[in-house]
């Protein structure tokens, strides 16, 4: 029987995890310890507009609420592998950018489209969520604890334009130039950009000039003059 409830959405179900995330009104939670059996009670409850069951039911188990990202992780994965992976996964990323957030009844529906078993799909899932999460997770900013507001706005704008040549997407490209940035002190007297746009003009310089090799030897003296 329908109730009042706020009303609950399955996000995705892992068995082999017994993990369950799913959505009370507009909030994101996941439980972990469901079995098979538990998440039928789950579906059962809801085919019937039975929400508040179903929560009540939820929180018998380890229940934590899940933080918003401001980082698009689907954005993040079509950028990291649509170059390099096969036809059942580049389906997969462009499934997940035409539709952000999906329901479990929509993924459900997509896996049954390739023709494929909705828990193999979802192990595909998580593989490609696992790549943007070591992504997001790792890098030179991250292991400084340097944040955008701790560098120079010019620099990362110059940066984040300069690593579009590797992906049109803008969570990444601000990522990479932000770790680019932490290499060098906040306090160095050249940034990492501008030093190396000067760099690139410098190398443009010696095509068909004469006195390259001379002017490289310079320069390497000149770059080894502080060790």
């Amino acid at each position: 029987m329908a109730d009042n409830a706020p009303k609950v959405t399955i996000l995705s179900w892992v068995p082999s995890y017994g993990e369950v995330k799913y959505l009370i009104g507009d909030k994101k939670y996941s439980a972990t310890g469901l079995s098979p059996a538990h998440m039928n009670k789950v579906r059962q409850s809801l085919k019937h507009g039975a929400n508040g069951d179903a929560i009540n039911y939820l929180k018998k188990f380890e229940v934590e609420p899940i933080k918003e990202s401001s980082v698009n992780i689907s954005n993040i994965v079509e950028s990291l592998v649509a170059a390099e992976t096969g036809t059942s996964q580049e389906k997969l990323v462009k499934f997940f950018v035409d539709n952000p957030n999906p329901n479990d009844a929509s993924v459900h529906a997509f896996a049954e489209k390739l023709g494929v078993e909705p828990d193999d799909l979802e192990t595909e899932i998580y593989k490609l969520a696992t790549i943007a999460a070591e992504f997001l997770d790792d890098g030179r900013s991250n292991e400084k604890g340097v944040k955008k507001g701790d560098v120079d706005a010019k620099e990362l704008k110059i940066g984040i334009e300069i690593e579009k040549e590797h992906t049109p997407n803008a969570d990444i490209t601000a990522r990479i130039a932000l770790d680019h940035l932490a290499e060098l002190p906040a306090d160095a007297p050249m940034k990492y950009y501008t030093g190396l746009k000067l760099l690139e003009k410098f190398m443009e310089s010696l095509v068909g000039d004469k006195n390259a090799a001379k002017r490289i030897e310079a320069f390497k003296k000149a770059c080894s003059a502080g060790d």
